[in-house]
């Protein structure tokens, strides 16, 4: 619930600074067994905290399914550092539900993303494109714990 109010918060200020990243990629880069096309499209709302012109903390709510029709939908936080006016470095976590479809059992439905991204951001401000590399995992809340990692390109478009 408090997530809920926090992203209402976030989505109503009139400070514009929208973003809807468009991404594609490998799964499971560690498995070669494993591996599969991965799709996925994220929306990342107005920052929570914006304490200087180099830093964010903002919100993401996102979604991605793979050629086996397994699906990840999840919520969380981006921190987001802007050392040079064109260069951004983005840690993340997300909680979210995840369903296997015909791909690779994750043993729980409850799963977590960590993400660290990497990204260039155009000199007007409206797009960026980047890597994302991020693991999935259900922190040992199920029985077992086989995790994934993915590898993703990055476009984003200021909305």
């Amino acid at each position: 619930m408090r997530f809920l109010f926090l992203f209402l918060i976030a989505t109503s200020t009139t400070f514009a600074d929208k973003w809807l990243a468009l991404s594609t990629g490998c799964s499971g880069i560690v498995r070669p067994k494993d591996q599969n096309p991965i799709y996925q499209i994220e929306y990342q709302p107005n920052p929570l905290v914006k304490p200087c012109n180099w830093f964010y903390l903002r919100p993401q709510l996102g979604f991605f399914v793979n050629n086996r029709l397994s699906f990840y939908l999840y919520g969380g936080f981006r921190l987001e550092f802007m050392p040079t006016t064109w260069l951004i470095i983005t840690p993340g976590i997300a909680p979210g539900i995840y369903v296997k479809g015909q791909g690779k059992n994750l043993h729980y439905p409850i799963e977590y993303k960590s993400s660290f991204e990497i990204a260039f951001q155009y000199k007007n401000n409206t797009r960026r494109v980047g890597a994302q590399f991020y693991h999935i995992s259900n922190a040992s809340i199920g029985y077992r714990n086989p995790g994934t990692e993915n590898l993703m390109i990055t476009y984003s478009i200021k909305i």
